[in-house]
């Protein structure tokens, strides 16, 4: 469970993060 959160959150952050950015 700790090990699937973290994952796809993050790289929804991280996609969310590089679209803000542009």
């Amino acid at each position: 469970m700790s090990n699937l959160s973290p994952e796809p959150v993050y790289m929804l952050r991280y996609i969310g993060n590089i679209c803000a950015l542009i």
